[in-house]
């Protein structure tokens, strides 16, 4: 599973691999994508609005990563 930089990695796990912990590379992101789980999506939120929601944060802010919450 290598990827150049500034790729994002996708990663198939199953619902007790996610529960048990998933091991990551720091510092690459990954969107994992997990079977077995059901759900629903939420009203008055599309795809484009959950990127932006999510756009900006920065290591150690909250919502970030790295110390933030």
């Amino acid at each position: 599973m290598s990827t150049s930089a500034g790729e994002v990695e996708e990663r198939s796990v199953e619902l007790a691999e996610a529960k048990a912990g998933v091991q990551l590379v720091a510092g690459r992101p990954v969107v994992l994508i997990v079977n077995g789980v059901k759900g629903r999506r939420r009203p008055g939120r599309s795809a484009d609005a959950r990127d932006e929601a999510g756009a900006g944060l920065t290591p150690g802010t909250e919502g970030g990563v790295k110390g933030g919450a």
